[in-house]
């Protein structure tokens, strides 16, 4: 039956575009109430008119093929930007998004106004390296705001040169390696300046006491302290030791491995199957993925060979080259 029929009395048919969908609470779909909201946000209020220049956002709005999304965007943070730019309180210009709080809504406008035309490109992640450097060395008193500056253009910026000289935007993780550089040297210069002690002024104690509470933070600290000793900055005979980061892999000595390989050829206490297994990995360097896809349709039985190590068997192990003893070639 109908709804006429059925005795519904709500209509589900759009009073804008009169299609038959779930309406809102103005009686209208999801996608007028969107390209509604657009057209409002995108109106200057004085002119009643969408600027021409913001004309091609606005068609790369309307494209969005789910209206949901779109309407939750315009009724967020996104639309108040939009609002914003329509209005003229906010130019269309990199420098004047850079001015605001680098925000998820911020960068998504950004990319979108890219899309369009409307700014033109850059590399994004150079750029916000260099504001990073603005900001960070703002936060700091004058004196040390210009040895942040100078470590940042002359030590962290030419780092950047190497991807670009290859044709090659400079990378989220590469500009989050030197960003956390940038951090570490502004922590340090700010915790000098809480304690009343200038750069020039910093001890051998103190930098060691700071290091040592932030442990995690050594090798930026010492990439920090180099730079500075390079151009002169603070007191002579400061030092701050590498970061180990190469880590002692080795699991055991040749002689271990070898009494380790003897006692699972010969210790029946311990289950045939880890035997098996331990002697393939000890002498033969096998992969475990491999030992775990082996069945009993693998094993060969191969008679003895070698009677002359009969006598000295519990001393007998395989090698990579065949039987050896171990008595006989003193282990």
């Amino acid at each position: 039956m109908c709804s006429e029929c059925a005795g519904v009395r709500f209509s589900y048919s759009c009073r804008t575009c009169h299609g038959f969908a779930r309406l809102e609470s103005d009686a209208r779909c999801r996608a007028c109430t969107a390209q509604t909201r657009l057209a409002v946000l995108t109106t200057d209020p004085v002119t009643g008119a969408t600027p021409e220049w913001l004309q091609p956002l606005v068609d790369e709005l309307a494209a969005y093929e789910n209206p949901s999304s779109l309407d939750a965007y315009l009724r967020g943070p996104g639309g108040e930007l939009i609002r914003h730019l329509a209005t003229g309180s906010l130019l269309p210009t990199h420098e004047a998004l850079d001015e605001l709080r680098q925000t998820a809504s911020v960068n998504h406008l950004r990319d979108v106004l890219t899309l369009v035309g409307i700014l033109p490109p850059r590399d994004e992640q150079l750029a916000q390296l260099t504001r990073d450097i603005i900001v960070h060395a703002s936060a700091l008193d004058p004196g040390n705001q210009l040895i942040l500056t100078r470590y940042g253009r002359w030590s962290l910026m030419p780092l950047t040169q190497h991807a670009i000289r290859h044709g090659k935007p400079l990378t989220k993780g590469q500009r989050a390696y030197l960003l956390r550089r940038l951090r570490v040297a502004r922590q340090f210069l700010g915790h000098l300046h809480s304690c009343g002690v200038l750069l020039a002024d910093c001890t051998q104690a103190r930098c060691d006491r700071w290091g040592t509470q932030h442990g995690h933070y050594q090798a930026e600290l010492r990439q920090f302290l180099v730079w500075s000793a390079d151009a002169r900055l603070p007191p002579p005979r400061i030092a701050i030791a590498a970061a180990q980061r190469a880590e002692d892999r080795s699991i055991m000595s040749h002689t271990e491995r070898v009494l380790a390989a003897l006692r699972l050829e010969t210790d029946e206490t311990v289950p045939l199957a880890d035997r098996v297994a331990g002697c393939l990995v000890l002498q033969y360097g096998q992969l475990c993925t491999r030992i775990v896809s082996l069945t009993l349709d693998d094993v060969q039985h191969h008679p003895r060979t070698s009677p002359t190590l009969s006598a000295c068997s519990s001393d007998v192990i395989r090698s990579g080259s065949g039987l050896a003893c171990l008595r006989c070639c003193n282990g």
